[in-house]
């Protein structure tokens, strides 16, 4: 992988990863008070794993960047 495509997959994440919080955090202050839906609830979590398993990707691109 060239340096120039290391740091291309980088701003990929970081941009991605800004999407999947803002979508996070716009579902979550959008949870109703009563009558939660299951599939919302469902959205949020798989968010919250997406983000984890993007961030532990651009960890390992960052420190193996070299």
């Amino acid at each position: 992988m060239t340096e120039r495509s290391k740091a291309l997959d980088i701003e990929l994440i970081k941009a991605d990863l800004q999407a999947m919080k803002e979508e996070c955090d716009q579902l979550e202050r959008n949870l109703p008070a009563h009558g939660l839906k299951p599939n919302h609830l469902q959205r949020i979590e798989a968010l919250e794993e997406l983000i984890k398993e993007k961030e532990k990707e651009l960890a390992w691109l960052i420190q193996n960047e070299k």
